[in-house]
């Protein structure tokens, strides 16, 4: 398919990221036809945050996610006493819902609240 000249043209494809972080190359264009030649140039990346990620949006930037802090806590230890349990989270990354948050550990709980069911 021809590329008119003066206009431009997007293209796009999908892959998948590897399960390894890693830091985006510098990527470079080359045209080719029998009568004209492009030389090869770096292409012009757009550094902009992506799901709270600086950077994300560069082109083959893989950042693993990962909890930067996880604390738990309770405000009473006393039997049968009103028992609050703290749950803090720091992600590398935005969180963005629909999502499930999972908690091992904690049978026998008696909820008083049971939105946090």
């Amino acid at each position: 398919e021809s590329l008119a000249a003066n206009t431009e043209a997007v293209f796009a494809f999908k892959i998948t990221n590897p399960p390894v972080a890693q830091d985006p190359p510098t990527i470079r264009i080359k045209t080719r036809r029998t009568v004209a030649i492009i030389d090869l140039s770096d292409m012009v990346v757009v550094s902009s945050p992506v799901l709270g990620i600086t950077g994300g949006s560069l082109p083959l930037r893989v950042v693993v996610p990962r909890y930067d802090g996880k604390q738990i806590a309770q405000s009473s230890p006393l039997s049968s006493s009103a028992n609050t349990i703290t749950l803090t989270l720091a992600l590398n990354l935005e969180l963005r819902p629909p999502y499930t948050l999972s908690l091992a550990g904690l049978g026998g709980l008696d909820f008083v609240d049971e939105s946090m069911v």
